[in-house]
């Protein structure tokens, strides 16, 4: 029965699209018009008003399909397919899945304890959508950037469990016992672990950092006996599931509807967790004294980075950098001109199919350069932590 409502809904959606993208043209079109639109080109601005319509009013298992999951697009491509069977392996345990998107950039793989850097990667999606796969191209074009800087990479990728299906903490878990197995059983040094988690997967890269931290507490030495990772990156991170910081006003008409989607969502990861572990792990924007100290919960390096038009999240990264400022904590934060949510990933993405055809180590002077710098900010974190190996 679910299916069929599924189906039905979809079709709604579909037959609804011709209406609302005539009423998108007209109404983006005036705001452009009128200088409403603080950011943004005009197909931007429409391109972004339909995708939050259709996360606003589609079913889950529709907007799933339209995010079609094709490891073989990479494999074949002329960029990546000399890197053969290493490429995008699946791994999957009994307690956790995902992707060693690559170890090193040859056809024989590396072994992740020998990389210079591990990049221990989780997607974003809102926590209902999204995929490792779907990201490869940028975390292959970051590889390539950072071997250019002399790293050898190695960069795994969890699949952790979506919502409704999984609720917190499965997901935290997952990540744990990714992060685990990487330390204990494959001999990786925490030094030289870099987590990365864009938009959901920044809470989630928090959360798994929160517990880590708690679970260290009441055992008296870090959790499992290993120790945190050294340093963390987070793109645009959705640091409040509830979307409830009062600095959010100046939205535009079609954020207001998808705001009120997010905190859906964001109660759909949460699910029944018990209130006073709920209050820890929806919002990192506030204080909480049960959580301690940041500077005890982040690494000893971190990075965030957010665009000054992604409205709904930006004063959330803020105050969180802030507190964790306050908290002594060796922070930094990028906030880049007109960029909106995951500015990176969406200036990118229009390039992918460009990307994927070049040769192998051909560089990008188009949006990819966001990765470039990206990674050119990972080198300089990574390259001045002195746990790394003297040759270095």
């Amino acid at each position: 029965m679910s299916q069929i409502t599924s189906s039905l809904q979809s079709v709604a959606l579909i037959l609804s699209i011709p209406p609302r993208l005539l009423w998108t043209l007209i109404e983006v079109s005036a705001r452009q018009a009128l200088g409403q639109s603080p950011t943004g080109t005009w197909s931007e601005n429409i391109e972004e008003a339909l995708v939050m319509f259709a996360g606003a009013h589609a079913s889950l298992p529709f907007l799933r399909s339209m995010l079609p999951v094709d490891p073989n697009k990479i494999r074949n491509s002329n960029r990546y397919s000399g890197l053969g069977d290493q490429l995008l392996t699946h791994v999957r345990q009994s307690t956790f899945e995902g992707y060693w998107i690559c170890r090193g950039l040859k056809n024989t793989p590396i072994e992740p304890k020998d990389a210079d850097l591990v990049i221990f990667y989780l997607h974003g999606g809102g926590y209902v959508l999204g995929h490792p796969i779907l990201e490869a191209p940028n975390l292959l074009f970051i590889a390539e950037c950072l071997a250019k800087e002399g790293l050898t990479t190695a960069i795994f990728a969890s699949r952790y469990s979506l919502s409704p299906e999984a609720h917190f903490p499965q997901q935290i878990n997952e990540v744990a016992s990714a992060y685990h197995w990487l330390v204990r059983d494959l001999g990786v040094t925490p030094s030289r672990v870099a987590l990365m988690g864009e938009s959901a997967g920044g809470h989630l890269a928090l959360s798994f950092l929160l517990d880590h931290h708690l679970k260290t507490q009441q055992s008296g030495s870090s959790a499992a006996g290993i120790a945190k990772p050294a340093s963390v990156f987070l793109l645009s991170p959705w640091c409040d599931l509830h979307n409830s910081n009062s600095k959010a006003m100046n939205i535009r008409p079609n954020e207001v509807v998808f705001k009120r989607t997010l905190t859906k969502w964001g109660d759909l990861a949460l699910g029944d967790l018990d209130p006073p572990q709920r209050d820890m792990f929806m919002n990192f924007a506030r204080r909480d004294a049960k959580r301690g100290s940041l500077r005890d919960i982040l690494p000893s390096s971190s990075w965030i980075s957010a665009g000054d038009d992604e409205v709904i999240f930006v004063h959330d990264i803020i105050d969180f950098v802030s507190a964790a400022r306050d908290d002594g904590t060796n922070i930094t934060l990028e906030i880049e001109p007109g960029g909106r949510h995951a500015w990176q990933s969406a200036a990118a993405r229009p390039e992918h199919a460009a990307v994927l055809q070049a040769e192998l180590g051909t560089d990008s002077d188009g949006p990819m350069t966001a990765w470039k710098r990206l990674a050119t900010s990972i080198a300089v974190t990574v390259k001045s932590t002195s746990s790394l190996d003297e040759r270095l």
